[in-house]
């Protein structure tokens, strides 16, 4: 939920969504679901495990999961991404965060509790100012940073060693490549699938919003900028 809630301003309410985010939120589920020991690798095929998800989102991931097997990491991010900032987005609006409004004969993003947009901007910062943070807190970080959402919140001067704090924490997880966990393979083999996906739905001649899956609402607050957020 946090990716989705950085991506919104707590101002005006203008979202920055687009193929990037959509197809970042199946890698965030994914890396949630091997830390709760639901979802292992076996190879390069995801396995689920018999066990219980924390919470109804990553209990609806699991179960979709589960009728997929058996899938790779890219081939799930390419299940999954499609329509994937719009379960989020009527999560928040259940929550009380947002509102979808009719304005002047279309659908309007409004924010109406800006408290948990400021937070997940928040975590931002802390996860950086963390030296040593966990695995779900520097997934978060850096895929903020893969979707373009992380920009508002790290620009200046005054940001300068967060900034070079996320290299820092993109360089660490290359450098771990073929002798790392499920987790951390999990998390490059979806960066990269990410990065291919949001590619293939920018260069299509159609409408980038039906590669994505936005409703009316979600397409009324978004900005595209070619084939990435």
């Amino acid at each position: 939920m946090d990716l989705v809630l950085c991506a919104i301003d707590a101002g005006s309410g203008r979202a920055r969504f687009g193929p990037r985010l959509s197809y970042a939120l199946p890698v965030a589920e994914l890396c949630d679901l091997v830390l709760a020991g639901c979802v292992t690798l076996d190879g390069d095929y995801l396995a689920v495990q018999p066990r219980q998800a924390g919470d109804p989102v990553a209990g609806a991931a699991l179960s979709a999961l589960a009728r997929c097997e058996p899938v790779t990491v890219p081939g799930w991010v390419k299940i999954r991404g499609p329509y994937g900032i719009d379960r989020y987005l009527r999560a928040a609006a259940d929550a009380g965060v947002v509102r979808i409004v009719p304005q002047d004969g279309r659908k309007v993003l409004k924010v109406a509790d800006a408290g948990p947009l400021h937070q997940a901007a928040d975590r931002l910062v802390t996860v950086l100012d963390d030296p040593a943070p966990g695995f779900s807190d520097a997934a978060f970080v850096m895929l903020a940073d893969l979707t373009r959402v992380a920009r508002p919140q790290l620009r200046g001067w005054g940001n300068r060693k967060r900034r070079a704090r996320l290299a820092a924490l993109r360089r660490a997880l290359s450098s771990t490549a073929g002798r790392d966990d499920d987790a951390n393979a999990v998390l490059r083999a979806g960066l990269d699938a990410v990065v291919r996906m949001s590619r293939l739905a920018g260069a299509d001649p159609r409408s980038i919003d039906k590669q994505i899956g936005l409703t009316d609402s979600g397409r009324a607050g978004a900005i595209y900028t070619g084939g990435g957020v």
